[in-house]
């Protein structure tokens, strides 16, 4: 695997969304591609935050559940936006308490490298909080081989994919839970039992939820969310020192790369959205 230096640039540009994303799921998803195709143009790796008030972002295998539709409806009458997202995986409810954070990585290594030094990235800048472990938690809801936990809890999953010659490798980070909503996981159940009605057809498209193999940084709400959040982001803004040797806010986009990403997600015809209401 290269190190960190030999596969960044000495730059790195710093992307944080203000304010918290509302109504639409793919919104925050436009934005990240446009500024992949930024980076592209710059050949400068981007680290992208943000967050969503609350969002059900499905994988595209989830997409072939028969009454995936009718059950995205409902979670968007009740306030929840909805969309299928360019990644792979499963299901993914955000909320306040959950950072999402990418490294856009032009002319990235393999697959597995990019993955590695994300997770190697997030390792070492969140390693306050306890012994952080890279690889599956048995058991755990999205098993992946460069998972994030501690102590047994998985906090964080990694997705990748590449756009030509960039990475996006992202990650959610459960933060801490939010008093304003239902807990993650009974809603994540509830997707699937609406969307799938127990149909044997599809049973292996419904994922086993385990209780007690998912938790936060904070196990306990001990902060306000906002605080525990901004806390979260400003540790990984100092490590990025790991990733490069100079870290610069990223400049306003022109509204060019928002058209160019626009127009490639219109062409993807899997990617649909539910607008909260």
């Amino acid at each position: 695997m290269l190190s960190e230096r030999e596969t960044l640039k000495k730059e790195l540009l710093i992307s944080e969304a203000q304010p918290i994303y509302q109504a639409s799921a793919l919104l925050p998803l436009l934005e990240q591609e446009a500024i992949a195709l930024f980076s592209r143009t710059l050949c400068l790796p981007v680290l992208h935050f943000w967050r969503h008030r609350h969002s059900l972002l499905l994988g595209s295998r989830d997409a072939a559940l028969p009454f995936m539709e009718e059950a995205a409806q409902a979670f968007s009458e009740n306030g929840i936006a909805v969309a299928v997202r360019p990644f792979g995986g499963l299901a993914v409810l955000l909320d306040p308490g959950v950072l999402n954070v990418s490294l856009i990585l032009p002319q990235p290594p393999s697959l597995d490298d990019t993955f590695l030094l994300f997770a190697h990235w997030l390792q070492q800048s969140l390693r306050d909080f306890g012994e952080v472990v890279i690889g599956q938690v048995e058991g755990a809801y999205c098993n992946g081989r460069f998972d994030l936990a501690i102590e047994g809890l998985k906090f964080a999953g990694i997705a990748q994919r590449r756009i030509q010659d960039v990475a996006i490798v992202s990650a959610f980070v459960n933060v801490v839970d939010t008093d304003a909503f239902e807990k993650r996981e009974p809603l994540v159940h509830a997707f699937y039992r609406q969307a799938g009605r127990m149909d044997p057809a599809f049973a292996h498209l419904i994922p086993p939820l385990r209780k007690g193999t998912v938790g936060n940084l904070y196990k306990e709400a001990s902060l306000p969310v906002e605080q525990a959040v901004a806390s979260v982001t400003e540790k990984l803004k100092q490590h990025a020192a790991l990733l490069s040797n100079r870290a610069m806010p990223c400049p306003t986009l022109s509204s060019d790369y928002y058209r160019q990403a626009l127009q490639r997600f219109m062409q993807r015809q899997q990617l649909k959205e539910w607008i909260a209401r």
